[in-house]
C-alpha cells in the first residue's frame, strides 16, 4: 500500500459530528460540525484516518 499524497494547507475535509481530530502538536479537539480545515503543516488524524498538510503539495484541479 503507498503513502498518501499530503494535501495542500487550507484544505477542507468532511468529518462526522463528533469525530475526535488530533493536530500535528498533539492537541485533541472534537468536531462540532461537518469540515475541519487542515491549516499547519503536519498529520492530522481525523477519526482514525491520517491526513498530511504540507506547503509544497500541489493543489487538485477543481472541475468545471
Amino acid at each position: 500500500m503507498t503513502k498518501p499524497k499530503p494535501k495542500p494547507l487550507g484544505t477542507l475535509v468532511e468529518v462526522r459530528e463528533g469525530a475526535t481530530i488530533v493536530r500535528p502538536d498533539l492537541a485533541e479537539i472534537t468536531s462540532h460540525g461537518g469540515a475541519y480545515v487542515l491549516d499547519v503543516p503536519g498529520v492530522h488524524v481525523v477519526d482514525g484516518q491520517q491526513l498530511e498538510a504540507d506547503t509544497t503539495a500541489e493543489t487538485e484541479p477543481v472541475a468545471p
